[in-house]
This record gives structure tokens, C-alpha cells and sequence, in this order.
């Protein structure tokens, strides 16, 4: 082929290209370019969804833990509550044990050990309940929802099992028992019920341990030695703390938490 038929030949392919394949061409670019915007769209869903993927799979794993948490914080607290009813029980037994085997009263010896252990039982169901004094008794009043409140103003949110009225109906007003979970939650409850006294509305209510007929005598003659250090001591502070009374200079008043 000589070099004229090869310029011809050429100069025809390209009037061919010029006449079919290019128009062709600019048919397809936008369906292209169209095809290339729908493919970034979807790598980005795709990114998006691993995305997700990851944050629920973070989400499960934190409920896990949580639930974990949760369960490891109630087998303690199962274990706590078991250990000390049991070391009171032992703690009981052994001293009533004693008691019995000193007076040789073989045939009392069972009555002893069953009284020792309702004791025990009694002190451990006691130790589960909160008193309230001066709350005021209303017509059809919704007791649990009054206690409820009281608990919230000393910033306390626990689960409240039981609560009435303890007594006789009369002129007098009767105090409030209520029963918590456990002990643990009773001990939290009364370490702050001395917040009470600056809140409105609390003047005349008095939060307490639930004590047996026994407690409350001593706990009465405690607060009369009390009333009479007061009177007769007055250069010095005298408050309550552990079930004894003690003294102590007017400038450290204010770093003493238990007073009565």
C-alpha cells in the first residue's frame, strides 16, 4: 500500500468515526457518568453501614457490661446480706449455747436456741425498716407516695417494699414504717436524714432506725442523760453518735455529723 492509499484510508476511518462512533459516544457519557455517581453513592451507603454495623455492635457490647455489672452488683450484695445473717446467727447461737450450757437446763436448751434464732431474725428484718415521726396523717392519704417523696428530698431512690401506719388509730400521730430492700440501702437513708431539718415542711418529722421495744428504752434513757449534759454542760456541744454520748468544745460542733 503506498503512502496516498494509507492518508486515504485513514482520513476514511476517521470521517467514519467522526460520523457514528463519536455521536455514539456522547450518548453514552451522561448514562457513564450517570453509572459512576450511582457507584459513589452506594460505596457511601456501604461506609455508612459499617458505620452503624460498628456503633451497634459497640451499643451490644456496652449492654453487656452493663448487665454484668448489674448482676456481679447483686450477687455482692446477695453474698453481704447471707454473710451477716449468718455471722449473727453464729455470732447468737454460740453466746445462747453458752448461757445454756452453764445453767445445765437441758430441756429449756431448745427454747433458747429458737429464741435466739427469732432474734436474730426479727433483728435482721428490723434492720430492713425506717420509722418516721410527725408525718402528719391525712384522709385517704397514699402513704408509699409520701415516703417516696421523703426519700427523694434526701436524694435517695430506692425501691420501697412495704409502709404503714404503726399503732392504734387516735388523736396522736402515728409514725410511718416503711421497709427497703436491705440494710445497706436503710444505713444510705439515715446517714442523710439529717438534711431533713433545712428543707420546708420537715420541722417536726423525725426519721429513725426501726428498734425493738428493748433498743427504745435504752435509746430513751440515752437521749434524757442527753437533755441534762445540755443543761448542765452548756460550754460544750453533746450529741448521740454510736449509741453513747459525746462531748465535745463549740468550735468543732460543725465537724460533728451525728448530732441529736
Amino acid at each position: 500500500m503506498t503512502k496516498e492509499k494509507l492518508c486515504l484510508f485513514m482520513e476514511a476511518a476517521v470521517y467514519l468515526l467522526d460520523l457514528h462512533a463519536i455521536p455514539w459516544l456522547e450518548k453514552a457519557l451522561p448514562h457513564v457518568e450517570e453509572l459512576a455517581a450511582v457507584k459513589k453513592e452506594n460505596e457511601a451507603l456501604k461506609k455508612e453501614n459499617r458505620a452503624y454495623q460498628k456503633e451497634v455492635i459497640q451499643l451490644q457490647k456496652q449492654m453487656i457490661e452493663k448487665q454484668e455489672e448489674q448482676i456481679n452488683s447483686v450477687k455482692a450484695t446477695v453474698q453481704t446480706e447471707l454473710k451477716s445473717f449468718s455471722s449473727a446467727v453464729t455470732s447468737t447461737m454460740k453466746t445462747e449455747m453458752k448461757s445454756v450450757s452453764k445453767s445445765c437446763a437441758s430441756a429449756v436448751a431448745p427454747k433458747k436456741i429458737a429464741a435466739a434464732v427469732q432474734k436474730v431474725a426479727d433483728q435482721d428484718e428490723r434492720s430492713k425498716n425506717v420509722i418516721v415521726y410527725g408525718l402528719k396523717e391525712e384522709k385517704d392519704e397514699d402513704l408509699q407516695n409520701r415516703v417516696e417523696l421523703i426519700l427523694e428530698d434526701l436524694g435517695e431512690n430506692p425501691v420501697v417494699r412495704s409502709c404503714s401506719r404503726v399503732g392504734m388509730k387516735s388523736d396522736a400521730t402515728r409514725p410511718v414504717k416503711f421497709s427497703l430492700a436491705n440494710s445497706d440501702h436503710v444505713r444510705q437513708v439515715l446517714r442523710k436524714t439529717k438534711s431533713l431539718r433545712t428543707k420546708e415542711g420537715y420541722d417536726s418529722v423525725y426519721v429513725c432506725p426501726d428498734r425493738s421495744l428493748e433498743e427504745r428504752r435504752a435509746y430513751k434513757k440515752l437521749v434524757e442523760e442527753l437533755m441534762k449534759k445540755r443543761t448542765t454542760e452548756t460550754d460544750k456541744v453533746h450529741f448521740i453518735r454510736n449509741n453513747k454520748i459525746v462531748s465535745s468544745e463549740r468550735d468543732s460542733a460543725s465537724r460533728n455529723t451525728d448530732n441529736t
